[in-house]
């Protein structure tokens, strides 16, 4: 027996990517999460901006370090899942041959096109001639 296309899939083609999307969820944040602590270690060690060195001087270097850290993984982490959802197909994927039909075995219907009712468009009112501008001897 053939195993289900699976989605949302991360990788085209993968047959064992996440099926769940608590599963897809959890994979992308915890990506976010480690590339965000990636950048602020490097912030901390190259000391861009003085970090480094505010870290160095202060008395209890841990409160700020774990501060900047979470910040850092939840707004990477943030940006990743909304890529990846954002990124995600809007429809399902393809069924194959034989399959395009209900649960419940019925063959599926085509959905009814829309129907546009297409508004009559009233006659404009006749417009009344214009004065003559004395002023000028034209119409305007």
């Amino acid at each position: 027996m053939r195993s289900e296309k699976r989605f949302p899939r991360l990788i085209p083609g993968d047959e064992h990517g996440p099926s769940r999307l608590l599963e897809f969820l959890a994979l992308h944040t915890g990506m976010g999460a480690g590339i965000g602590i990636s950048f602020a270690a490097l912030a901390v060690l190259t000391d861009f901006a003085g970090i480094g060195t505010l870290m160095k001087e202060t008395s209890d270097p841990v409160i700020p370090m774990v501060l900047l850290f979470a910040s850092f993984a939840l707004t990477f982490a943030s940006l990743k899942v909304g890529i990846a959802v954002m990124s995600l197909p809007l429809d399902p994927p393809d069924r194959e041959e034989g399959q395009d039909s209900a649960d419940d075995g019925t063959p599926r219907e085509p959905p009814e096109p829309p129907s546009f009712h297409v508004a009559e468009k009233k006659p404009e009112p006749a417009k009344e001639p214009e004065e003559p501008n004395r002023l000028l001897g034209r119409r305007e």
